[in-house]
């Protein structure tokens, strides 16, 4: 790597410009010290810009080379969907699973979200719901219960009053 570098990008500082080049620069910046005190923090200067200029060039011409195929498939795991509540079309082309339980302030925050990507994605995104009771949460393993009883009679997301078992059970319990 330091070689390429080298090869490619540290050569191009090149060598140190002339004096009038330099006495030309001084004049450009604000400075109360005299020339001969800031010469070597000018020279030094110019010479990071150089370097920053062909590290840029150089990458982009490395961009512009190489040809990445990306082989690999996504990654997809398969989750049984049976008996979980579905908001959306089962057959959207995204499936968001959330794993969450109804007394966690957590899943409550990220509910504004999920809820937002329904909305904004209709049909193309489906949300299901898999509770998962934790026991530091006391009300939570009834709640599940609750909401599955819900769901057995067809009930389920109307059980809740802005379609998030996070939020509202909580504010029921």
């Amino acid at each position: 790597m330091a070689e390429l570098l080298d090869k490619h990008v540290n050569s191009a500082a090149g060598k140190d410009p002339s004096d009038e080049s330099l006495r030309v620069y001084y004049e450009g910046i604000d400075v109360n010290e005299p020339f001969e005190a800031v010469r070597g923090r000018i020279v030094d200067a110019i010479k990071q810009r150089r370097i920053a200029k062909a590290k840029t060039a150089y990458m982009q011409s490395l961009r512009e080379q190489a040809s990445v195929a990306i082989k690999m498939t996504p990654p997809r795991a398969q989750i049984s969907l049976k008996n979980t509540p579905i908001r959306g079309g089962a057959d959207a082309p995204v499936m968001l699973v959330e794993y969450a339980d109804y007394e966690c302030p957590y899943c409550q925050q990220i509910q504004p979200a999920l809820d937002k990507l329904a909305k904004d994605y209709a049909g193309k995104v489906a949300v299901a719901f898999k509770d998962v009771p934790l026991p530091m949460h006391a009300n939570a393993q009834k709640a599940s219960e609750a909401s599955h009883c819900a769901g057995a009679q067809g009930k389920y997301w109307s059980i809740t009053t802005c379609c998030s078992p996070a939020s509202s059970m909580r504010s029921r319990s």
